[in-house]
């Protein structure tokens, strides 16, 4: 899960990706471009939802609609969340391999 001052973002087992409104809980949109990706947790860069899979793609996608901006191969899969620290996202992968992107 991860949340701004708008909204929270929830990834969940079948790998849909939600988002919240944080002041009266309702759906502003689910996708359900990522099912059975088995995706990790959310990290919230910019204007962007970010999320690994299992077949080690990053993807990036819009806050306010939540379409696939973005893609990318890492070559192996991430489970963990990405984690953003002073406007930079770090992701690692399974094998390993560590990737520093920032906007």
């Amino acid at each position: 899960m991860a949340a701004d001052e708008n909204a929270v973002y929830i990834s969940d087992a079948q790998g849909s990706l939600w988002r919240f409104d944080a002041n009266s809980g309702t759906i502003n949109w689910r996708t359900y471009k990522l099912r059975y990706r088995i995706v990790s947790g959310p990290a919230l860069l910019n204007n962007y939802v970010v999320v690994g899979d299992a077949e080690g793609y990053l993807h990036w996608l819009n806050k306010q609609d939540g379409h696939i901006a973005g893609r990318v191969s890492l070559g192996s899969a991430i489970y963990a969340a990405p984690i953003v620290e002073n406007g930079v996202l770090y992701v690692l992968t399974s094998k390993g391999y560590l990737a520093a992107y920032s906007i």
